[in-house]
């Protein structure tokens, strides 16, 4: 990022930051946008839907279902 462009609205001495900051907040919310509407269409809209739920079982090391869902590791 060597300077702003002619119509960057991160104009001024701290456009850095700005934008670097602009990147920090924009990037996890468009990630969390993808991922809510991703979900949608694979588990609820109808002409899509191709499972109902994204979640998996975690095997654990005797091949049996340990966890539904979340990753929790288990000592």
């Amino acid at each position: 990022m060597l300077c702003p462009a002619i119509l960057d609205p991160f104009e001024g001495q701290l456009y850095r930051i700005f934008a670097v900051v602009h990147q920090a907040i924009l990037c996890p919310v468009l990630n969390k946008l993808f991922c809510l509407i991703a979900n949608f269409f694979l588990t609820k809209f109808w002409m899509t839907k191709v499972k109902t739920t994204l979640y998996y079982e975690v095997m654990d090391a005797n091949g049996g279902a340990t966890e539904t869902g979340n990753h929790q590791h288990l000592h």
